[in-house]
């Protein structure tokens, strides 16, 4: 029995260390790791743009299997490195691509998971509208539309216009 929580602690105590050296820092090993999941996202994430460039404005079927692999990859990244730079970008590209999909509520969780983790996100008001609009317009939810709505209106930078916007949005589901 003692052997056994002996080695649970063990296991414990290198799992905690797990990708620090000894003086805190990431090993190279993990940094080359890092920038192959890169490159690889921004292969996709090239690949993904090409195809809509060559879709232009016909009424070609999106390409839904690169889609679903360039969400793959920015999920890995995300389970892989999730307190690296990229990791608040990676989860809106997730949340993005899963709203060009059509699949609204895994696109909010995406979006919620910055808001909530990450609130000093450069494009955190963008998010805040994507998920009140999503909540508005495609999955019904007003009341979750509303809580958004009324965080973007009490945010500093959200322009004048938008928050005029918003308001006229809100007046409109509070009389339904």
């Amino acid at each position: 029995m003692k052997l056994y929580f002996c080695l649970l602690l063990f296991s414990l105590t290198l799992v905690s260390c797990k990708g620090k050296t000894a003086d805190n820092t990431v090993p190279a090993e993990q940094k080359n790791d890092t920038l192959i999941a890169l490159k690889k996202i921004q292969e996709l994430d090239s690949s993904l743009f090409l195809a809509y460039k060559e879709m232009g404005d016909t009424a070609s079927t999106i390409p839904v299997d690169l889609i679903e692999k360039t969400i793959q990859a920015h999920k890995d990244f995300v389970f892989n490195y999730p307190k690296h730079e990229f990791t608040p970008e990676a989860l809106d590209k997730i949340h993005q691509l899963y709203m060009q999909l059509g699949q609204y509520k895994f696109s909010v969780d995406y979006g919620q998971q910055i808001i909530d983790n990450y609130p000093g996100y450069s494009k955190i008001n963008q998010v805040l509208y994507s998920v009140a609009t999503s909540y508005d317009f495609m999955l019904d939810d007003k009341e979750k539309a509303m809580g958004y709505y009324k965080t973007l209106i009490s945010k500093e930078k959200v322009p004048a216009a938008i928050k005029n916007e918003i308001k006229d949005r809100l007046k409109v589901i509070e009389t339904k």
